[in-house]
C-alpha cells in the first residue's frame, strides 16, 4: 500500500490530545458564577397546620456547592445546622397567621434566603401534620 510519512496513523499518539479535548469540554467555564445563579433555597411545609400536631418543615435546596449552612428564623421554627439537608420540627398551641424564613449558605458562600408568610396554625380545616 502506501508508504512514508502519513500513510500510518498511531493511535496511541493522538490518546492524549483526546484526553485533553474531553477534559476541556467538560470544564465549566465558571463554575463559582454557575453555583451562585444557581444556588436556591425554599421551605416545604404544611399549611394550613392544625393545633397540637407535631408539624415539619425541611429545606429544599437546589444548586449551589455542599455542605450548606441553614438558619432558620421568624415564629414557628428557628434554629441552625449545617450538612446537606435541614428539618424542623414542632408542636403548635397558638392559633394565628406566622412568617419564617430559611437563609442558607453554601460551601463557596453563596447566599439565598427564602420567606414564607401566611403560614396558618388553626384547630378547624387545617391539615393533620402528624397524628399524635
Amino acid at each position: 500500500m502506501f508508504k512514508g510519512w502519513g500513510s500510518r496513523i498511531n493511535l496511541l499518539h493522538l490518546a492524549p490530545v483526546a484526553v485533553i479535548a474531553l477534559v476541556v469540554a467538560a470544564w465549566p467555564v465558571s463554575a463559582g458564577a454557575d453555583a451562585e445563579e444557581t444556588f436556591q433555597v425554599s421551605i416545604n411545609s404544611q399549611n394550613p397546620m392544625r393545633i397540637g400536631d407535631l408539624c415539619t418543615a425541611y429545606a429544599n435546596v437546589s444548586g449551589g456547592t455542599g455542605p450548606y449552612d441553614f438558619t432558620w428564623g421568624g415564629n414557628l421554627w428557628w434554629g441552625s445546622n449545617s450538612g446537606y439537608f435541614s428539618i424542623r420540627q414542632e408542636v403548635f398551641y397558638d392559633p394565628g397567621t406566622y412568617t419564617q424564613y430559611l437563609e442558607a449558605w453554601d460551601a463557596l458562600d453563596n447566599y439565598d434566603i427564602d420567606e414564607r408568610t401566611g403560614l396558618v396554625v388553626n384547630s378547624d380545616q387545617a391539615s393533620a401534620c402528624y397524628e399524635r
